[in-house]
């Protein structure tokens, strides 16, 4: 089971987990993924008030016989960290599935491994914790996608379209863009003309795409540029540069033309941002 961008996970958080998310582990969260989770509630018609009112009660709602919400209330000592930590994306994956099993869970942020030999710059991970209770399934379930390397859980995927659905752009931090220019990528004709061709639709078609997937997409103010630049033949990219093309491919990565070249292109894109 592959898991997607946080928008659409969100929506298919149940009614009860997402309140939960909201009003008591907003913390854990960017403020782009909260305004994500008030689009949603807007959307299904929770009023302030009915938040207000669930904020009242306790930390992890379940659903009862009869569909009301009872609460259980949680102790943090009762918490265990899992062994090892997950990369900022990978942390998108793990609310989901866990919010999916009914695993009560927070993350940890603050948590760094130790730098690996060689590498100057160490990628932001989280812990996670989850209830004493739970430890077993939490394991269980993050042994069924994800392999502990060095301390460090790698998500396993079947391929390159499932890398690419499950990267979270809302996880991307402004910091982490600020090298304006690189010169270690560089696009084929044949890559070029693939990203120039669907970053075309998107222009056409954003409309239609953000209604219908319910999706903000991020980079679209330099989704023409991004075209201008790639139809020369030696163009000056940055980083959100590369980021607009990762998410114009992500878009389209169920297309039934999203041939080899395309999937080539993201597999590079991915490589480049979550060593």
């Amino acid at each position: 089971m592959s898991y997607p961008a946080l928008h659409e996970l969100v929506q298919g958080y149940p009614t009860p987990f997402l309140l939960e998310q909201y009003v008591h582990m907003r913390d854990e969260y960017t403020p782009e993924a909260i305004r994500t989770m008030e689009a949603e509630l807007a959307r299904r018609g929770i009023s302030g008030e009915e938040i207000n009112e669930y904020g009242k009660k306790g930390l992890v709602g379940e659903l009862g016989d009869q569909g009301n919400v009872s609460v259980r209330h949680l102790k943090r000592d009762d918490f265990v960290k899992l062994d090892g930590s997950f990369s900022r994306t990978d942390g998108v994956v793990i609310r989901a599935m866990f919010g999916d099993e009914d695993v009560p869970f927070f993350l940890d942020t603050t948590v760094q491994p130790a730098a690996l030999p060689g590498q100057q710059n160490t990628p932001v991970h989280v812990g996670v914790y989850v209830h004493k209770d739970s430890v077993d399934k939490a394991m269980a379930l993050a042994a069924g996608h994800f392999d502990l390397v060095d301390g460090v859980y790698r998500a396993r995927h079947s391929d390159a379209k499932e890398r690419l659905a499950s990267f979270s752009f809302d996880e991307i931090q402004q910091s982490d863009l600020d090298d304006t220019h690189i010169t270690d990528v560089h696009f084929t004709p044949e890559e070029k003309s693939v990203i120039i061709r669907y970053a075309g639709r998107l222009q056409h078609e954003i409309d239609d795409i953000e209604n219908r997937d319910g999706r903000i997409v991020f980079y679209f103010d330099n989704v023409e540029n991004l075209a201008e630049r790639l139809g020369e033949a030696n163009p000056d990219l940055t980083k959100a540069d590369l980021l607009t093309a990762l998410e114009i491919l992500q878009i389209y990565c169920k297309d039934q033309e999203f041939g080899q070249t395309a999937q080539g292109i993201a597999e590079a894109l991915l490589g480049f941002f979550l060593q």
